[in-house]
């Protein structure tokens, strides 16, 4: 009995390690997040070197308007821009409603400043304009950086034919920039998500938009209990955080990195990134970073805030952004302060790339709070409804839920993972060969 147990034993320590041994399946996550891949080409799992991804349902828009492409109103989708234009058609759930659209790409890591264009539009199919917007893939005409846009159509604004219409037609269209014969941006995903929302009872006693975010209040920086974290590497992968927190957040050249905080009707953010000033040997790489950037976007990607903050030798950067109140109103806006839809929103943290600083750290506090009372201003949908934006896969974590992941994907972890499963592969095999060689009883 002794010799089979051994057996046993060896066996299942053999097997153990051997498990163990095998490349962790958290190993690609690492890799897609480490920067030193070539900044010339997307990693093997399709993300830029960075490890930055986009998530969707794969589409493919249409080249003409006859082979429109469906979206349904409660989906996400992902496609590639082209030079030219994409058409898709979108069949609406409610009569006289907000057609929401959010439109996200990112300008290519390895492109140069001649930022191209993208021109969106919503439409009837005879050509009556429900809702337009153009945005550049390089907003702030950095490479690597993200770009994004919220297209709405505006209940009782638009013609009689948009509200009557059963359908819409989406069309993004990309343009070359003036410098450029051809488009740095074709072949770049596009993530588009698409949220049809029902006219409200009480829209006459909604409350009107905050032209601009009111004055910054002080938010406090807490320094000694910040917590550690990476952020996401995508938006479905977005970190959630907590109001009146500091997290300490490590970034390299050419990262992005994303956090969301849901924001109820009535309520505002504030953000801020804080960057020390640099040792003595890091001067020449805080040279060539020049800046950082720190922007606030809605649940569908449109932007509230954004701004740069230029990194000095001799003294910290603080970047703020920050947002008026969650009001249905904001839709009204050309250039709105404040989100118009409540739900999940997006901190977007970014370093542009510095040729031969890829190996930089660059240790940035980031704190946030939120202000306004919960549910203040709603809107009271028909029949009791409460519709949403479509949630990103994952959405339903909670602050904090991926360091179990962080954890798990840390090259110190995964070796020790490596070299556990190798000594139990070598002890179950001892004990596997004795047991054999042992005589009977």
């Amino acid at each position: 009995m002794r010799r089979r147990r051994q057996g046993r034993t060896g066996w299942t320590a053999l097997m153990l390690g051997a498990a163990l041994a095998l490349p962790s399946t958290a190993a690609p996550a690492v890799a897609a997040e480490t920067p030193e891949d070539t900044e010339e080409s997307p990693t093997a799992d399709g993300a830029d070197p960075d490890g930055f991804s986009f998530s969707g349902d794969d589409v493919s828009g249409g080249s003409t308007p006859g082979d429109a492409a469906e979206l349904a109103v409660d989906g996400r989708y992902l496609d590639a821009l082209i030079e030219g234009t994409l058409h898709y058609r979108i069949p609406r759930e409610h009569a006289d409603s907000s057609l929401h659209v959010g439109l996200l790409t990112r300008y290519s890591p390895d492109a140069d400043e001649d930022a191209d264009l993208i021109r969106a539009g919503l439409s009837t199919w005879d050509g009556a304009s429900c809702g337009s917007t153009s945005f550049s893939p390089s907003a702030t005409t950095t490479a690597g950086s993200i770009s994004s846009a919220h297209l709405v159509t505006e209940p009782g604004e638009s013609s009689e034919s948009c509200k009557e219409a059963e359908e819409l037609v989406l069309t993004v269209e990309l343009q070359p920039g003036a410098q450029n014969s051809q488009s740095q941006s074709a072949g770049r995903p596009l993530e588009i998500v698409v949220f049809d929302e029902p006219l409200p009872e009480n829209l006459d006693d909604l409350p009107a938009a905050e032209p601009e975010a009111p004055e910054w209040t002080d938010i406090g920086r807490d320094t000694a209990d910040a917590e550690t974290i990476s952020g996401g590497a995508s938006f479905a992968d977005a970190t959630a955080l907590n109001p009146a927190q500091t997290y300490r957040v490590t970034l390299s050249p050419g990262q992005t990195r994303v956090f969301r905080v849901p924001l109820d009707w009535g309520q505002r953010l504030q953000a801020e990134a804080y960057v020390s000033e640099p040792t003595e040997e890091d001067y020449d790489a805080w040279q060539a970073l020049e800046r950082i950037h720190l922007a606030v976007l809605d649940p569908l990607y449109g932007r509230l805030d954004s701004r740069a903050g230029y990194l000095s030798t001799s003294f910290p950067t603080d970047t703020q952004v920050s947002t008026a109140e969650v009001q249905w109103n904001q839709r009204e806006e050309t250039t709105p302060s404040g989100s118009s839809v409540a739900g999940e929103h997006y901190l977007v943290l970014s370093l542009p790339t510095a040729a031969d600083h890829e190996d930089l750290e660059v240790e940035t506090l980031l704190t946030l709070d939120t202000f306004g009372e919960a549910g203040e201003g709603a809107p009271q949908y028909p029949d009791d409804e409460e519709p949403a934006v479509p949630e990103q896969p994952g959405a339903e974590a909670g602050p904090g839920s991926n360091r179990v992941g962080e954890f798990t994907q840390h090259p110190a972890v995964i070796a020790l993972i490596g070299t556990l499963g190798a000594v139990l592969v070598v002890t179950g095999g001892v004990l596997f060969f004795l047991a054999r060689r042992r005589p009977n009883p």
